[in-house]
């Protein structure tokens, strides 16, 4: 075959697999939290910019808006790009220094919509991947979002079926599941193998210290037998 032909045919199929051969793969973490104990309520926080006033008069302040998420038929939640939504999990009776409820936040990353039809079969079986989040109180026997066999049901059995009864998610032992995944468009320098893509969130502590761990570490010694540490007297950290 000339190889002209054979490059007019490679390109071709590049673009047929740019057009039909975008794909997805959506993956759910199951965090299963107990913030200085099992009695936890998540928060979905909000930042908010307040107009430009006395107070704020070159609009650079920031406030946050946070809300609790109080029984299972608010279960299912949505990043919101406009406000920079992260959720947080709280331990209601334990505070920091600070007078404030220790917690740990969910700063999302890799949300994106399913972007399919909700009547086709792949989402009537997995209907969790809908919403970028879902929280439940914690039952042993709920570990798979969407059912024992997803890939031989035609409904879910899942976690749609899991909220059902609205259960109370305040000071209880949560649940979170976290809807993430790879959004792909296939380049042609992944034809025909594809390279490793990278996709992450954090889990960050939010006022479960009562200041930066790291601030008690000890110090490194130079060669000189001085600490790297500069304005800090060195017997303060011995303990």
């Amino acid at each position: 075959m000339p190889l002209l032909e054979v490059c007019t045919e490679t390109i071709a199929g590049l673009r047929a697999a740019e057009q039909a051969g975008a794909g997805r793969i959506e993956l759910v973490a199951r965090l299963d939290l107990d913030v200085d104990g099992g009695a936890n309520t998540v928060v979905e926080v909000d930042s908010v910019a307040p107009p430009v006033s006395a107070d704020n008069p070159y609009g650079l302040a920031l406030v946050t808006d946070a809300k609790p998420i109080t029984s299972e038929a608010q279960a299912a939640r949505d990043y919101d790009w406009s406000t920079q939504r992260s959720w947080k999990v709280v331990n209601p009776t334990k505070t920091n220094r600070q007078g404030t409820n220790v917690a740990y936040k969910l700063v999302p990353g890799a949300a994106y919509p399913a972007m399919m039809d909700p009547s086709t079969p792949q989402y009537l079986r997995a209907p969790v991947i809908g919403h970028t989040l879902w929280v439940t109180k914690h039952h042993d026997d709920e570990r798979w979002p969407c059912g024992s066999y997803p890939t031989q049901s035609t409904v879910d059995t899942g976690m749609t079926e899991w909220i059902k009864d609205d259960e109370s998610l305040e000071n209880t032992d949560v649940v979170l599941w976290y809807v993430f995944g790879l959004h792909h468009i296939t380049r042609p320098e992944e034809w025909p193998i594809m390279s490793v893509d990278t996709i992450s969130f954090w889990l960050k502590p939010f006022g479960f210290f009562d200041q930066n761990p790291a601030i008690d570490v000890a110090p490194t010694s130079k060669a000189d037998g001085e600490a790297c540490h500069t304005g800090t007297d060195h017997a303060h950290h011995e303990h």
